[in-house]
């Protein structure tokens, strides 16, 4: 890589109503998905599924993750009935300038372009920007200027620790772990993993601990992050008494929660067990009373917007 100096992907979150999704399903489709059809029995209720869930995927599905928090929707691999989902880019955006960036790289132009172009969403990235961008390598151009991606993320602290550079890499999972994917427990599972690796076992261990303090749905392995914590063999309900955050010494206890976010503390139990107890994962049989809390929690679009079931 190399060129001339500032040239950057154009990634554009708010390009047109709609671009992102659409062209997430274009870009999938050019790479050899096929589009999605009737929603997959048993697939975790926040997913919408875009491409994939044929024998050639082994019957995931590619999607968007849409939950109750700000941001735009993380585009996410998920399996029916698997406990925990992958996180692929934090947006459809990002998701589809990483693969005209790489197609590009790869020989220019091509059916991700053409593809991509023809929903209206030829605005997500500049051809010719990747190679021209000054960064050393590829990780780093998708890293600094396209987007955050924890396949890549882990290729950069792979890198260091190839390098000998333990310090960068500890660094570099840190700051993943901080800063994106919020609400999501699998970049301080990363990082704990990462810890470990270097035989900081006690700061693992608490960084497993974090993890667990979001939706365990979102670990791509539940059950390695509760052996990591030291949890294994614990019930759920022992797994929260130990990781809920306590207050300083001295510090007065946070606030009662009100009605409504009890509410949706009840909704995220209620994945959170289902997700505990293990695969195959009754998704479906959850989806009522999810619906039923967040609709009386004040979140009557979201309640909405949950896949029928039988």
């Amino acid at each position: 890589m190399g060129g001339r100096r500032g040239a950057r992907a154009q990634v554009r979150a708010g390009a047109g109503a709609g671009a992102g999704a659409g062209a997430l399903g274009a870009a999938l489709v050019a790479r050899g998905m096929m589009p999605a059809g009737a929603r997959p029995a048993e697939l975790h209720p926040f997913v919408a599924a875009v491409a994939g869930g044929g024998p050639a995927e082994g019957g995931a599905v590619v999607g968007l993750l849409a939950w109750p928090r700000a941001g735009p929707p993380p585009v996410v691999r998920a399996a029916p009935g698997a406990r925990g989902l992958e996180f692929l880019a934090r947006s459809p955006e990002e998701y589809v300038a990483r693969a005209l960036a790489e197609e590009d790289l790869a020989g220019g132009p091509g059916p991700v372009a053409a593809a991509v172009a023809a929903v209206g969403g030829g605005c997500l990235y500049e051809a010719g920007s990747a190679a021209a961008s000054p960064m050393p390598n590829q990780n780093a151009y998708l890293t600094k200027e396209v987007g955050i991606f924890p396949d890549v993320v882990a290729g950069l602290v792979e890198g260091h620790l190839g390098r000998g550079d333990a310090t960068s890499a500890l660094v570099a999972a840190e700051w993943f772990a901080k800063n994106h994917f919020a609400g999501s427990g699998q970049p301080w599972a990363f990082a704990a993993a990462t810890l470990a690796g270097q035989g900081r076992r006690e700061e693992a261990r608490e960084y497993f601990q974090l993890a667990l303090q979001r939706p365990w749905w979102t670990l791509e392995d539940l059950a390695g992050v509760l052996a990591g914590a030291g949890l294994e063999g614990t019930t759920a309900e022992e797994v929260r008494e130990r990781v809920v955050p306590k207050p300083p010494p001295g510090e007065a206890a946070a606030q009662p929660e009100s009605p409504s976010e009890l509410l949706i503390r009840r909704a995220e139990r209620l994945l959170d067990d289902a997700s505990f107890a293990g695969e195959p994962v009754a998704w479906d049989s959850a989806v009522p009373e999810l619906r039923a809390l967040y609709d009386e929690a004040g979140l009557p679009d979201f309640a909405a917007g949950l896949p029928a079931t039988c």
